[in-house]
């Protein structure tokens, strides 16, 4: 068997082709439950016992002295078991890439935590994607406002935030009902209104609430 092809991970992205070739030594391990229904059996398969082709066969480098075999297979409906396919590797810079998470999923308890502070202020948030500079990634936004207020404030923060500042932007009431479309009414509020300055210098230990609270006494003057 020959030698399987090592790949940085940081360096490289698979594109995956179908490759010729048997489907048999996949398809050993297609087994059948009690119940009738198909499943695959969990035992690892020794490289004795797999004849792939060369390129099938991916190893990624961990960097930790580990490394982590990766064998790509394709499952079609008129198929009685599986496919091989064949990884072409490409330097990354010749692929497209993909957006970067956004913030608040790669760091749930920051947000949860900027989340409850807003809402322990007796602010209303709302979030939304939105396209705010017509560039790709969507912008996280949150919509803030405050019950008797007569003012929206729009924050809009990138995907690495808090590295990177928010922007701001303030707009007039818009009242809303429980059942309204949020992302309808952001795209409302950002159409009447008006980038403001933060009036402070950002730093990551500043919160969104800081932003909101500077925001609110300098529209107030």
């Amino acid at each position: 068997m020959a030698a399987p092809l090592w790949v940085e991970v940081d360096e490289v992205d698979v594109v995956l082709d179908l490759a010729a070739g048997s489907a048999h030594d996949a398809s050993e391990n297609l087994r059948h439950r009690d119940d009738g229904g198909a499943h695959v059996e969990g035992e690892a398969l020794l490289g004795e016992d797999v004849h792939l082709a060369a390129e099938v066969l991916v190893a990624l480098d961990e960097r930790d002295g580990d490394a982590m075999r990766v064998d790509f297979w394709y499952i079609d409906k008129n198929a009685a078991g599986f496919l091989l396919i064949a990884p072409s590797v490409y330097p990354n810079d010749q692929l497209p890439t993909l957006a970067d998470y956004p913030w608040h999923l790669i760091d749930e308890e920051r947000f949860a935590r900027e989340n409850a502070a807003l809402r322990e202020e007796n602010l209303f948030v709302s979030l939304s994607f939105y396209d705010t500079d017509d560039a790709p990634p969507l912008e996280i936004c949150l919509l803030v406002g405050r019950m008797g207020g007569d003012k929206l404030i729009l924050l809009v923060t990138k995907t690495d935030y808090p590295k990177t500042a928010p922007k701001v932007r303030v707009a007039p009431f818009i009242h809303s009902k429980p059942d309204d479309d949020m992302y309808k009414v952001f795209e409302q509020a950002w159409k009447t209104s008006d980038a403001v300055d933060m009036g402070f210098d950002w730093t990551p230990d500043h919160t969104l609430l800081d932003v909101v609270k500077a925001v609110e006494a300098k529209v107030k003057k």
